[in-house]
């Protein structure tokens, strides 16, 4: 391998952080797109580069907390059999588990889940749309919603005996 530096090198990336921070906000002005990269470049090891740019470290700068990112499984439940929902969430900021969820119901008001998962047992028939909130550790939210239908599963009813045509 061969190491190659200098600024011939280096400018194009910087280039590219400098497009990077307009375009997640059109309002910077060009003083801001210059001073960004040097407020959020890493100090460096090599006594020839005192820091590098941090074009991660750059563009969450500019944007801020980003509200999470979730979305949710679900569909018809049976009236009193649980029935399980699941958020998928993640954060640009936080690690996983990045958020703290909150559920309701717009029938059956409040719902107690578990981390990323909702089992609860309906007791009444109908739709009725379902709610996550994610909010980070940033205090940034979003939510997510799915109808669920909940249904009565007719049963099914056999005469397993006495035999057909056969007395007792």
């Amino acid at each position: 391998a061969r190491v190659i530096s200098g600024t011939s090198f280096s400018s194009p990336f910087v280039a590219g952080v400098a497009a990077l921070i307009w375009a997640a906000d059109p309002s910077q002005s060009a003083d801001d797109v210059e001073r960004v990269p040097m407020d959020t470049a890493h100090p460096n090891a090599d006594d020839r580069v005192k820091r590098h740019v941090d074009a991660f470290g750059a563009v969450t700068a500019v944007l801020g907390n980003v509200p999470p990112s979730i979305t949710l499984s679900g569909g018809q439940a049976f009236v009193n059999v649980p029935m399980s929902i699941t958020a998928t969430v993640s954060d640009l900021e936080d690690p996983f588990p990045c958020c703290t969820l909150t559920w309701v119901s717009n029938v059956d008001g409040p719902l107690t889940g578990s981390g990323y998962s909702l089992t609860h047992t309906f007791t009444t028939l109908g739709a009725r749309t379902i709610t996550a909130t994610a909010t980070d550790k940033g205090g940034a939210s979003s939510q997510a919603s799915v109808v669920v239908n909940v249904v009565n599963d007719v049963p099914a009813v056999t005469i397993a005996a006495p035999a057909d045509g056969v007395l007792t």
